[in-house]
């Protein structure tokens, strides 16, 4: 018997009056109807406030909130804090669904109950181009056997393509965010009860930051007294993946390859932008729960071995936007991430000598710039 799941939506919003309009109308056209829509808007100031409230008196089932802007996570957690259904799915304010794509995760959570999340395919849309993603099993649904493999291999769940249960969410810590002080020269990651998931001496926020608001977020009583206690905006690098490799540890995901997701990268304020601009603190929250994981010593030999060879995977990006990081910043966020453990000493070696090799390249071109 096919049971009727009542599912919790919440979309982030800031300054998206291009594409926020299509968003919700790709969730209204859904032929699955038991769902509200959460709106969590960061005080939008391009008319994309005026575009949902006009939108919310011709449907019901949008619910609006607008709270001061303390970056994605923090929406996105007030938004699974507000909801009223234990499932719950994101999309970001410039993406669209298939009008399938609530009906075919109710049918996976109806298939398979006792999974943690459900995800489908998904168009990544960059310019020209369109690239599909699924996952790598033969079948065309089911559990994935190994997400790590999965993700080694390429596959990422994606925030507009993923559907999980609230008791899962609040168990993992919901989305990291990054909080940081001058005055102590410290940063620290804290996830949706305020707890510090890791601390950073020696390190704060490098990109945009705006004062933390101790009323809207949770935080220990050891930050209560920091006078001048800031939140990096939009977020910490991959806040989603964090999410989603915790998750992994709760329990299976279950995929299905049919592409419901369309995710819009060539829009304005992606992370990837921020990165090329090096307007962001250079952060791994997923790294560094891994690496803590493994510290920890409570996986065993087989999940060990994945995580490490995914964890390398994922230094190669790091390595080269660590490349224009001071020295001595170098060796803190190599240190933070455990990178030592993830690395062998080839790797590390080779590491180092391109931080050199870059550097004496770009002193060699300035010398020659001068006239």
């Amino acid at each position: 018997m096919i049971k009727d799941y009542y599912v919790s939506i919440i979309i982030p919003l800031y300054n998206k009056n291009q594409t926020i309009q299509g968003t919700i109308l790709s969730i209204i056209n859904q032929n699955y109807e038991n769902y509200e829509l959460i709106i969590i808007d960061a005080y939008s100031n391009d008319g994309s406030w005026e575009i949902v409230v006009e939108l919310a008196k011709q449907y019901s089932q949008i619910k609006l909130y607008r709270q001061i802007n303390q970056g994605y996570s923090v929406s996105k957690n007030s938004g699974v804090l507000l909801s009223k259904f234990d499932l719950i799915c994101f999309i970001d304010a410039d993406d669209q669904w298939n009008v399938n794509y609530l009906s075919e995760n109710i049918f996976l959570v109806n298939k398979y109950p006792n999974a943690v999340a459900y995800t489908v395919g998904y168009k990544v849309v960059f310019n020209k181009y369109t690239i599909s993603t699924i996952v790598k099993e033969i079948e065309e649904e089911g559990f994935i056997e190994n997400y790590f493999e999965e993700r080694i291999n390429g596959w990422a769940p994606h925030t507009s393509s993923t559907m999980f249960y609230k008791s899962f969410f609040m168990k993992v810590g919901g989305f990291p965010s990054l909080i940081g002080s001058i005055m102590s020269n410290c940063s620290w990651l804290i996830d949706i009860d305020g707890n510090i998931i890791k601390e950073f001496n020696g390190i704060i926020p490098k990109g945009k930051t705006e004062k933390f608001d101790y009323q809207l977020i949770k935080c220990q009583n050891i930050l209560q007294n920091v006078k001048d206690l800031n939140i990096e905006l939009p977020g910490p690098l991959s806040e989603d993946q964090y999410l989603y490799d915790n998750l992994a540890f709760c329990g299976n995901f279950v995929f299905s390859k049919k592409i419901l997701s369309t995710y819009f990268k060539n829009v304005d304020g992606q992370t990837t932008e921020r990165i090329k601009l090096r307007k962001v603190t250079l952060i791994n929250p997923h790294m560094i729960s891994l690496t803590e994981r493994i510290i920890q010593n409570n996986l065993n030999n087989y999940n060990k071995v994945k995580i490490k060879k995914y964890l390398k995977s994922m230094c190669v990006g790091l390595y080269t936007m660590l490349l224009d990081e001071k020295k001595e910043l170098i060796k803190k966020l190599i240190d933070y991430h455990k990178l030592l453990l993830i690395w062998d000493t080839n790797f590390y070696f080779i590491f180092v000598l391109k931080i050199y090799i870059w550097r004496f390249h770009r002193k060699f071109r300035y010398i020659f710039s001068i006239k």
